[in-house]
């Protein structure tokens, strides 16, 4: 099993994650309001899903929070208001940027 751990706790494996979440999340946010205008919940409710779990890889607590929040809300029909899409998109960028 320690080998199983070293092997998943490498920088390399660690900065493959971050790229893919670059490469991959850096627009989420204008997918989930396109996603929105069509009322397409289980669209935007995969692309949640895929946010909280590349985040939570990432250790980045407080984006899988708020990715598993909306999805809940998602699977409810629930939209979310402007100012959490806008808090995600920051919380996104932030991470990118870092």
């Amino acid at each position: 099993m320690d080998e199983l751990d070293e092997f998943f706790l490498t920088d390399d494996i660690f900065e493959m994650v971050r790229l893919d979440f670059t490469e991959t999340q850096h627009d989420v946010v204008e997918k989930l309001r396109d996603a929105l205008t069509r009322n397409d919940f289980k669209n935007a409710e995969i692309l949640v899903h895929t946010l909280k779990t590349i985040a939570a890889m990432m250790a980045e607590e407080a984006l899988s929070h708020m990715a598993l929040q909306m999805e809940l809300g998602f699977k409810n029909k629930e939209n979310p208001t402007e100012d959490t899409l806008k808090n995600l998109e920051a919380e996104v960028k932030n991470i990118i940027n870092r």
